[in-house]
């Protein structure tokens, strides 16, 4: 839970509002009952008093959120199996599909989100200074925002600021809320949960207790520093990639493309952070050059809004279909068996989406719309494209039609397209 106060920061003559966080636990659920009721009420009283509905998209510079654990979360997934197994005892479904409604549900089981606040406040107290927004994103009447943010800590006095820099993904609870009665693919609560997860599953995995840039930079998927939420907004603390996305970098390059050698660089290790995500029994669904974001020399994979939860058999020696979805993502990198739609292999899905990544680096061309033909490059020269005979032969291998006959992630790292610098 946070609660605002006005504090004075080292150096700085005006008093700045924080956000402090208590302790306090309540499920996704209950926030999102909460803000249904209080829209009605909203709703109602205008209708009476014709008074107008405050505006989301009023930005506050010097709005800060203030925390003392790294640890919040909103935890909807059970990083401890590879069940999701909740409190309100949902039970694993072995079918051979999985998954129905994406809005309310990961692979047929119900998001039991629950956000947990900072502990009651301490000495040692970390705030975050909220200075620019750095991307403003819409779905239907649905709006996120991210923010530039400076981590300052508390002194005896004043709040000191540090050279540490943090991006902080602000969305608010109606939007939450109007993006499920609005049955957007972009699921706010999804990416909470997914990130939450990654986050435990990458520490577990490696017996580490890291958080942030690291972690980060280890796996090449984005985690969350901390996830912190009040009675109107939900705030997300990650990594602040300062070297912008892949389309950014593309744009700065000589002809609006990479050379080979530049693209491979990034595409080993966008094929790094989709390793991470496979091991983790994820998959991501909307996979394009705009969702790798570059922190130092690394990219990263991010925006886990759509992603699903790749169902295994109970011993994991089996992965099985995801059931149908509604197409989502972006036309020039969905795969057809989403454009159509249809039963999903999770893998596969999300090879197809990182080929197209590959397409765009090497030629700075994407696809229109999902090719419901089989060997869409298989008639086209590589001096057509300007590409090597390997890189050709890489991506025809990659955009199969059947998903069974897709290069596997282990056969595109042995290609060799990928052996040589």
């Amino acid at each position: 839970m946070c609660s605002p106060a006005k504090v004075k920061i080292e150096n700085y003559d005006k008093a700045q509002e924080v956000h402090i966080l208590f302790a306090a636990t309540k499920r996704v659920e209950s926030w999102l009952n909460e803000t249904a009721g209080s829209l009605n009420n909203n709703r109602q009283h205008q209708q009476t008093h014709g008074d107008e509905a405050e505006d989301d998209d009023d930005d506050d510079d010097d709005d800060i959120m203030m925390n003392d654990d790294d640890d919040d979360s909103l935890s909807d997934f059970d990083s401890s199996s590879s069940s999701f197994d909740d409190d309100d005892d949902e039970q694993e479904n072995d079918d051979e599909t999985s998954g129905s409604d994406d809005d309310h549900e990961m692979n047929g089981h119900h998001l039991p989100a629950q956000p947990q606040d900072a502990n009651p406040p301490t000495n040692t107290l970390k705030a975050y200074w909220m200075r620019e927004r750095i991307r403003k994103t819409q779905h239907g009447h649905v709006y996120t925002y991210v923010y530039r943010a400076t981590v300052l800590y508390k002194s005896d006095l004043y709040w000191v600021e540090t050279n540490q820099q943090v991006a902080i993904k602000r969305m608010a609870w109606e939007c939450i809320q109007a993006s499920r009665n609005e049955r957007i693919s972009e699921d706010f609560v999804k990416e909470i949960a997914a990130l939450q997860y990654l986050s435990n599953f990458l520490n577990e995995e490696n017996n580490h207790d890291d958080n942030g840039d690291e972690l980060s930079q280890r796996s090449h998927v984005m985690t969350a520093n901390t996830i912190m939420a009040n009675s109107s907004h939900v705030f997300i603390v990650m990594p602040y990639c300062a070297g912008g996305d892949i389309v950014e970098r593309v744009a700065k390059s000589t002809n609006d493309r990479f050379t080979e050698a530049t693209a491979k660089y990034w595409f080993r290790q966008m094929l790094t952070g989709l390793r991470t995500l496979q091991r983790a029994h994820l998959c991501h669904r909307d996979l394009s050059p705009e969702n790798f974001i570059i922190l130092d020399d690394k990219t990263l994979v991010i925006d886990f809004g759509m992603c699903l939860r790749i169902p295994y058999s109970e011993d994991g020696s089996r992965r099985h279909l995801i059931s149908r979805q509604r197409p989502c993502g972006k036309l020039p990198h969905m795969p057809p068996e989403i454009f159509r739609p249809r039963p999903f292999d999770g893998h596969a899905v999300d090879i197809w989406s990182t080929g197209t990544v590959l397409l765009f680096m090497l030629t700075g061309r994407r696809l229109k719309v999902p090719p419901l033909q089989d060997g869409v490059f298989d008639n086209v020269a590589p001096s057509e494209l300007e590409l090597s005979d390997e890189a050709m032969d890489l991506l025809r291998r990659i955009f199969r039609l059947r998903p069974e006959d897709r290069l596997t992630l282990d056969e595109i790292l042995a290609h060799q397209f990928l052996q040589s610098l």
